[in-house]
């Protein structure tokens, strides 16, 4: 019998987490203002630092002909499911951004490198920078200097979480005049790569550190309890986007290290796919409901529910169907791997 690898939990996550990612792009499951800033706002914001973390922690851990094989097929998944949206990303630029059709082009091509070519693609080109420039980072400088350095600028990045506070500044007009040209500081530089580089550390460390169990329980406690309270302090004032906790770096840290700590039976490996497929898949159905359905007379938070209802189930049949055509013995070439060699 195949032993099983200690890392469980963290294929259980990687299987919920595209649930709560849905959620983010839904607009709104309550009427209750709070109680959607709690979901949508806090909770729903681990789950992107959890991926780089995961991402990193894997990834540290090949050889060159490794990383680099690692690159290489995940580039290969993002290309392609950037394909399938960019009819979407062009929609997008007609109906929000004033881009004349000549720089059409233009705009494709930050999508690829920058914001993606569709909501959540931004991850991929954000991701693939990290891992290549905290890698070389730590080789050069280690990992004190290195994440001094990473902490100014996910501090730089916070700007946007907290620019409701820093209006009127110099340091805010500031912000303000980069937000005019690169729109959100989530993105390689200011934002993924602090937790890149906890996914490498974690990768070298882990096992040293899994020894004091008890003092990860008590970090992953105190450190939720401060994401909690900065929650409230940026929900009293809100500013233009929502990403940059600092109470993320202790949390995704601590939480990391809990699920590392699991040594049961249970086997989660085989759900990787489904949150997989929920993820890439989820936005088509979202947006053919938004472009073709009239949602008048509903809530906002029964239009919600309706999206996250589309495009989890919608995600999960097309997983299935994919599954079922695998089983009936169609050949492997002949079945797109959409989501299989994914992150």
């Amino acid at each position: 019998m195949k032993k099983k690898d200690g890392y469980q939990l963290l294929y259980l996550a990687q299987f919920i987490f595209p649930f709560f990612v849905v959620v983010a792009h839904v607009g709104s499951l309550t009427s209750n203002p709070e109680l959607h800033f709690l979901l949508k706002n806090i909770l729903c914001r681990v789950v992107v630092p959890f991926y780089c973390v995961s991402n990193a922690f894997f990834y540290a851990q090949k050889d060159s002909a490794g990383k680099k094989m690692w690159l290489r097929k995940n580039i290969q998944v993002y290309l392609l499911w950037s394909l399938i949206y960019l009819p979407f990303g062009i929609q997008f630029i007609q109906d929000y951004v004033n881009l004349p059709l000549a720089l059409y082009p233009v705009g494709v091509l930050v999508g690829l490198v920058y914001t993606g070519t569709f909501y959540h693609l931004w991850y991929f080109p954000a991701i693939f920078f990290g891992v290549v420039i905290v890698d070389k980072l730590i080789h050069k400088w280690g990992y004190g200097k290195v994440f001094s350095g990473l902490l100014v600028l996910y501090a730089i990045g916070a700007s946007e979480t907290y620019s409701a506070y820093l209006a009127g500044t110099g340091f805010g007009q500031l912000m303000e005049s980069y937000f005019n040209i690169f729109l959100t500081t989530r993105n390689g530089l200011f934002f993924t790569t602090i937790f890149v580089l906890i996914g490498f550390y974690l990768a070298e460390n882990h096992q040293r550190l899994l020894v004091d169990s008890e003092k990860n329980y008590r970090g992953l406690i105190l450190s939720s309890l401060l994401l909690l309270i900065e929650g409230t302090i940026i929900f009293l004032h809100q500013g233009r986007d929502v990403n940059v906790y600092f109470a993320l770096i202790p949390f995704s840290f601590y939480f990391f290290l809990v699920l590392l700590s699991y040594h049961g039976k249970a086997d989660f490996k085989s759900l990787r796919k489904y949150g997989q497929g929920i993820y890439f898949f989820h936005m088509i159905p979202i947006q053919l409901f938004n472009i073709f359905v009239s949602t008048s007379g509903l809530t906002s938070a029964e239009t919600g529910w309706i999206r996250w209802i589309l495009g989890v189930g919608i995600s999960l049949m097309v997983i299935l169907l994919v599954d079922g055509f695998k089983k009936v013995r169609i050949s492997d070439k002949s079945v797109p791997q959409l989501y299989e060699r994914s992150l």
